[in-house]
């Protein structure tokens, strides 16, 4: 028995293959995973207008890192919440750094 909601994972499976439906991607696979608990799902096919279906060991060519990396990065810390009143007393307000539009150099 999985510990994840199963209304959640049905949902992410609903989302996923509709990317396919719509022909936004080929093929997908995802895995969430908590502790011992992992989900691991497929949909679609490896190279579009092919037969061959995603398995669950499919290798996939990733072109770019920096976003997936980042995605993690941040979703470790909505999952660890770091927003005790000493993280927010230490945290400085995000200030752009780039000069605005309307500045002449």
């Amino acid at each position: 028995m999985s510990g994840f909601d199963a209304g959640r994972l049905s949902r992410l499976r609903d989302v996923m293959s509709s990317h396919v439906e719509r022909d936004t991607v080929g093929g997908v696979a995802w895995l969430a995973a908590r502790g011992d608990d992992v989900e691991v799902g497929v949909a679609g096919t490896l190279t579009r207008g092919r037969r061959e279906p995603v398995r669950r060991d499919s290798i996939f060519r990733i072109a770019s890192m920096t976003k997936p990396m980042l995605a993690v990065g941040a979703l470790v810390l909505v999952e660890e919440c770091p927003s005790t009143p000493a993280v927010r007393s230490t945290a400085r307000p995000c200030r752009p750094t780039a000069p605005s539009p309307s500045m002449t150099c």
